[in-house]
């Protein structure tokens, strides 16, 4: 029991010190000044795991700055996540899912960003929610959100009308330093 309570007391106190840490940060972005001191931090939800799909719906907002190489974004009504990212140049918006192990292009959407896949690529197969699906591999030169910007990024075309508008997924999130929810909110950080 004693071992129970000690780790729980533990785990509060590094959540304390992670939430003081982000909002530090998230001040220092805001104004380029030190923060005041900070009387009780929120607690902080943690770290997105890839098992947590999180959405099913429309487009939300572009991301808020809070400093540089970190994004905001804040949940929909339906508790979703989405904002236009920069895709080879070309602007996409994109749902987030901590479900889809990969970032997956609806095919209208990688045109936009010029990835075009050959019929002969489409040779991977991938369950989705409406059943298997054939895929196209492809690795996306440049993905731009707001201020973080990644290269060479591991992502999944899907065939014409297999899905509605793009998912941006673990192989964008995983590559970040940081990406937690909070309040309503998604930080992400390169």
């Amino acid at each position: 029991m004693f071992q129970t309570v000690s780790k729980m007391v533990a785990l509060l106190a590094a959540l304390a010190v992670i939430a003081s840490f982000v909002l530090e940060q998230k001040t220092i972005g805001e104004n380029g000044s030190a923060p005041a001191p900070v009387a009780a931090p929120k607690p902080v939800s943690g770290i997105a795991r890839s098992s947590e799909p999180l959405l099913t719906a429309a487009l939300v907002q572009q991301p808020s700055t809070a400093a540089r190489g970190t994004e905001v974004l804040s949940a929909n009504s339906r508790g979703h996540f989405a904002a236009t990212l920069e895709v080879n140049g070309a602007p996409i918006h994109m749902l987030v899912d901590t479900g889809a192990t990969m970032i997956a292009f609806s095919a209208e959407d990688a045109e936009l960003a010029g990835i075009r896949p050959l019929p002969a690529d489409f040779k991977h197969r991938s369950a989705t929610a409406n059943g298997e699906v054939a895929i196209a591999l492809v690795k996306v030169a440049s993905i731009r959100l707001g201020s973080i910007e990644l290269r060479d990024v591991d992502a999944a075309v899907l065939p014409a009308g297999a899905l509605q508008g793009t998912l941006l997924g673990m192989s964008f999130l995983k590559r970040l330093s940081l990406f937690q929810f909070e309040n309503g909110r998604l930080i992400l950080r390169q």
